[in-house]
């Protein structure tokens, strides 16, 4: 089933590089189990030069004022339905969409397995608030403060709009577009909201559908992406995180729950609705039986005769007369042995009727 998580979040100075070699697996961050499936990095040449992620990343911890936003992150859910083709098909739309050529980003696609063998596919988004504005800097200058009345002595201006509410609902609702198509391109029939459980909940109330309104009442899914990681690698978590990850699970397990309950509910739905029509064509059966009856009361028969058949049917058989053939004669020629009568056959009683 599709299920819909976009989280957002911002990395401060110090911990760019080393959260860029986590998502993309490296410098110590290899599973033993490998669950990366695609990375990659993108908008990162400066003078004439293109950067790796690795350097890049680095050179904002370096770079970057203290205590400031290194960089911005989304979380992204992707339904499980798609396979790594269209993984990567959804994750390159929506970055072509909201970042376009502006802003230096880095993404990793991972696919989890839970305790269940429940496959977890999701990708980690990270990328620059900087923005590309034409002028050649090299990735030093990239990442000091701007200067608006002589740009080309500055860094790139940071664009406050990835600070504001409104364009993180606007991320929220663009990712669900985006998986939606991609969905129905590919022939499945679910779907994704990003509205909240709360939402969708009272729009369904509000239409009358209790049952379904009730798989809502509970709490979103959310845990850390670290948590999930340290799981499933055997990694043993601390309280705090014990504690997320608990809660976590009691979240997942109420929502199969409730959607079990839900799925119960339709199908004896589903059954009396069935039941209901069998018992209507019956209805309608008798009832065209009924009105024929009727009919047939109606019908004038005193002067009609009773009839043992339907059909006024004819004996074609002779008449069952003894006679004499006139080939009694004939046949006792044949015989071995016999008399004027009958034919002589030898005697078979006895206690030597063998012989």
């Amino acid at each position: 089933m599709a299920t819909y998580r976009l989280c957002y979040k911002k990395g401060k100075v110090g911990y760019s590089k080393s959260h860029a070699a986590y998502i993309q697996r490296e410098d110590g961050y290899q599973s033993k189990e490998e669950d990366l499936v695609y990375t990659e990095s993108g908008n990162m040449n400066f003078n004439g030069e293109k950067i790796d992620a690795k350097k890049f990343w680095e050179y904002a911890d370096t770079y970057e004022r203290v205590n400031s936003v290194a960089y911005r992150e989304l979380e992204l859910n992707i339904p499980n339905e798609f396979n790594h083709e269209q993984a990567k098909e959804l994750i390159d739309n929506f970055v072509k969409k909201e970042l376009g050529e502006k802003y230096p980003y880095t993404y990793a696609i991972h696919e989890s397995k839970n305790e269940e063998n429940e496959k977890n596919l999701h990708c980690h988004l990270m990328f620059s608030e900087r923005e590309l504005d034409g002028i050649d800097r090299d990735l030093s200058q990239y990442f000091k403060r701007a200067n608006s009345k002589n740009p080309e002595k500055g860094g790139a201006k940071k664009n406050r709009e990835w600070q504001e509410k409104s364009r993180l609902l606007d991320l929220r609702k663009s990712w669900e577009i985006e998986t939606n198509n991609l969905l129905e391109k590919n022939g499945f029939e679910d779907r994704v909201d990003c509205r909240t459980l709360k939402e969708i909940r009272q729009d369904l109330l509000e239409s009358g559908m209790f049952d379904k309104a009730e798989t809502y009442n509970r709490l979103p899914i959310n845990v850390a992406g670290k948590i999930l990681y340290k799981v499933g690698h055997g990694i043993e978590l601390n309280e705090a995180e014990k504690e997320q990850y608990d809660k976590y699970i009691e979240t997942v397990n109420r929502k199969k729950e409730l959607e079990r309950i839900y799925e119960e509910r339709e199908n004896k739905k589903t059954e009396r609705k069935n039941l209901e029509n069998e018992i209507e064509k019956f209805r309608v059966d008798l009832n065209k039986i009924f009105d024929h009856m009727e009919e047939l009361n109606s019908v004038d028969t005193s002067e009609v005769e009773p009839l043992f058949n339907v059909l006024d049917l004819k004996d074609v058989l002779r008449k069952d007369v003894v006679k004499d053939s006139g080939i009694k004669k004939e046949i006792l020629k044949n015989a071995p042995n016999s008399d004027e009568e009958f034919i002589i056959v030898p005697k078979v009683v006895g206690e030597n009727a063998d012989n």
